[in-house]
């Protein structure tokens, strides 16, 4: 049984639990540190955070509440880590498709404003697939309340960032 495992157990925690699923610029934003700082914080690799494919650094949601302890104990807050709020993905309209990774959306009986719009980045160029009137999930970017990451569908949340089949159509 390897030390991550070990550690794991003790925290109660299975390999099923775990999802990585939080950018580390997200993070770095939470936290209040900058991408090199917590870069050097990071530890081994494993339960907490993980390379991608691509090469993006992703956490779990217990590797963002470790480290937030840590840093509470380092500063010498009283106060235990704040939990990550488990549905912080929303629901969009899309209201119009702006570019290849953009498209500008609105909340459910929210009317469309150009001149302040509401932005989904998606994380590939193929905005060509959207129409106005689809929805998608979105995760808010580094706490701006304009400026979305792009999760997926919301009827199916848990399929991850998967794309229309076809123009304008799941």
């Amino acid at each position: 049984m390897t030390k991550a495992a070990k550690e794991r157990e003790e925290d109660g925690e299975s390999l099923l639990d775990v999802e990585l699923d939080l950018p580390e610029a997200w993070v770095a934003g939470r936290v209040g540190l900058s991408l090199a700082e917590l870069k050097s914080r990071r530890g081994p690799e494993g339960v907490l955070w993980k390379k991608t494919a691509h090469g993006r650094v992703m956490w779990s949601a217990a590797g963002v509440v470790r480290l937030e302890a840590d840093l509470a104990q380092e500063r010498g807050a009283a106060a235990g880590p704040e939990k990550i709020p488990a549905a912080d993905r929303e629901a969009f309209l899309v209201a119009r498709v702006r570019n290849a990774r953009a498209l500008h959306v609105v909340r459910d009986g929210e009317a469309y404003d150009p001149s302040r719009p509401r932005v989904v980045w998606l994380p590939r160029p193929l905005g060509r697939l959207f129409r106005p009137g689809m929805r998608v999930l979105a995760r808010p970017r580094l706490r701006k309340d304009w400026v979305w990451d792009y999760e997926g569908n919301p009827e199916s949340p848990s399929g991850g960032r998967r794309f229309p089949r076809r123009v304008g159509q799941w």
